[in-house]
């Protein structure tokens, strides 16, 4: 099997020809240079990134440890959130002590009165799914599938793939 492509270079001619074996070897080399200028610009591309999102992971611990306010540091948090993950809505569920309950603490991207403020029960839903298991959950569409409890929010926000993160500290899921 042999390696596919990197990409292909065209070269066009305005007139009818036929290319020569010499204009066939040279551009045959053009290409495989070509192919490294490519590769070094996607790794560096691909470090730059890597190092930009390095750079909002620490930005992020900065602000968050220079606020004492939760209020504060969860509204911080998923503005980072949706900036670092690409995602315009993101929200915050914990863990009520007493109840077991995942409980809205903070929404970035919605209105108000947007419907995703009632608790969820302990094990409901994606959210209890994700907090029951202690790991990521996902669903391609929260408006469809079965398991997202707010399905009519998703409908109407126009919400669709979902992934669902629990916040561990020292083994526990928060």
């Amino acid at each position: 099997a042999r390696e596919q492509p990197l990409g292909l270079l065209f070269g066009f001619d305005r007139a009818r020809r036929i290319f020569q074996a010499h204009e066939l070897a040279l551009a045959a080399a053009y290409a495989n240079q070509a192919a490294l200028a490519v590769q070094n610009a996607l790794l560096y591309q691909d470090v730059v990134e890597h190092v930009q999102r390095l750079s909002m992971v620490s930005e992020v611990t900065r602000m968050l440890t220079s606020s004492d306010s939760l209020d504060e540091v969860l509204t911080r948090l998923l503005a980072a959130t949706s900036k670092l993950m690409g995602a315009p809505v993101c929200s915050l569920l914990l863990r009520e002590p007493k109840t077991e309950r995942l409980a809205m603490r903070a929404v970035h991207g919605l209105p108000d009165g947007h419907g995703m403020w009632d608790p969820l029960e302990k094990g409901e839903g994606l959210a209890g799914l994700a907090a029951e298991r202690n790991e990521l959950v996902w669903s391609t569409d929260a408006s469809r599938d079965g398991r997202f409890v707010r399905r009519e929010v998703a409908r109407t926000e126009g919400l669709r793939a979902t992934l669902i993160a629990p916040l561990r500290a020292k083994d526990r899921t928060l």
